[in-house]
Order: C-alpha cells, then structure tokens, then sequence
C-alpha cells in the first residue's frame, strides 16, 4: 500500500510537470502575439496624435497669419488716400521673395510710392518728410514692404509682406489695391492674404489737406 501510494504520488507530480511545461510554452507565445498586437496599435495612436498635432499647429499658424494680415490692413484704413504708398528707398532693396510674388508691381506708373523728391510729398502737410517721420509710432509699420522676424501670439515667427497697386475704374478716377501676404518666418511659404481696395473720393481728409 505504501509502495502504491508513492508512485501514484510520484506519478502525479510526473505529470503535473508535463502539463506544467506544456502551459509555460503556449502563455509565452500568446505573450509575444499580444505584445506584437500591441505595440502595432500604440504605434498607430502615436501616429495618430503626431499628425493631429502638426494639424493644431497649422490650423494655428493660419490664423494667426490671418489676425496679422487685418491688423497690417488697419493701418492703411486710417491714411489718406495720398499716405497709402510704401517708402520708396525700401522697396529699392526688397529682396527676392518679395519681388517675385504675383502682386509685385515693379517700378512705374502703376506703383505709388512714398518719395520724399516728388509730389505730393515735398509740399504741404508732408513738407519733404519720410514716411516714417511723417506717420510715426506704429502707424510707419504701413511705410515698409516687408516686415522680417515678426512674432505672432503663438510665439511663432512671421514675414509680412505689403504690396500697393493702382488701378482705375469708371471715367479713370483712381484705385490704390494694398495687398498684405503673410509668410511662415523659416519656410517662407505664403499662409494668409488679405486684400483691400482704396477709392480716392473715400480716402480725402478734409481741407485744406490734399488728398
């Protein structure tokens, strides 16, 4: 009875150990399967946050481009009619991203500038200033063709690029069209557009002042 009693219990650890083993081997490769699962699907979520994030950060650098270009507009909304030109010592030097946009009017009759040699600006309320003298504080922001190394509110870094056409309309009475292109600071590449035609019998300041 002894005797039996020990190789039955010999016996049964015997095959608890094979049953054991067997269970060890097929849990390590569910393991591996389900870590390979895994780490496919974190892979896919990270992907996934990756790209939604660069898709805030253009989402936000597009409207913030947007914001720059209203507000560069607004100074020109406050000038007279004769005041929206840019400095024509400036536009001399733009370089070439700013000479090759399609709102680049090169040097004629079609481009107003500031020149503080010509009429009207050698008389009168101008008496020979330069733009910036004469507009002053932020306003002489509207003097400059191109702004480099803006911050916006993001903390990022803008170009604002500023572009004044003439045109007529009707009987010939003149158009003065200020386009404003704001640029990625390190791309260079165009985020935002705005544009806004200025009419010259809505844009006169009282008397005596010239229009």
């Amino acid at each position: 009875m002894v005797g039996e009693s020990r190789a039955l219990r010999v016996g049964s650890r015997g095959s608890h150990r094979v049953d054991l083993r067997g269970q060890q081997g097929f849990g390590l490769i569910e393991l591996m399967i389900a870590m390979v699962v895994l780490s496919v699907g974190l892979l896919g979520v990270v992907g996934a946050f990756a790209a939604g994030q660069v898709s805030l950060r253009r989402a936000s650098h597009l409207t913030t481009a947007m914001a720059l270009a209203e507000s560069q507009m607004e100074l020109y909304r406050a000038l007279t009619y004769n005041e929206i030109a840019l400095d024509s010592t400036l536009l001399a030097t733009a370089d070439a991203t700013y000479k090759t946009d399609l709102h680049y009017v090169p040097a004629g009759p079609l481009r107003p500038e500031w020149d503080r040699t010509k009429a009207p600006f050698t008389s009168g309320p101008y008496n020979g200033a330069t733009c910036a003298t004469f507009l002053g504080g932020n306003a002489a922001q509207a003097c400059k063709p191109s702004q480099t190394g803006v911050i916006g509110p993001d903390q990022y870094i803008y170009r604002l690029d500023t572009y004044v056409a003439l045109a007529s309309v009707g009987a010939g009475r003149q158009l003065k069209q200020v386009t404003v292109v704001v640029r990625d600071g390190r791309s260079l590449a165009a985020l935002a557009t705005a544009q806004t035609t200025f009419d010259q019998a809505t844009s006169c300041p009282a008397a005596p002042q010239p229009c």
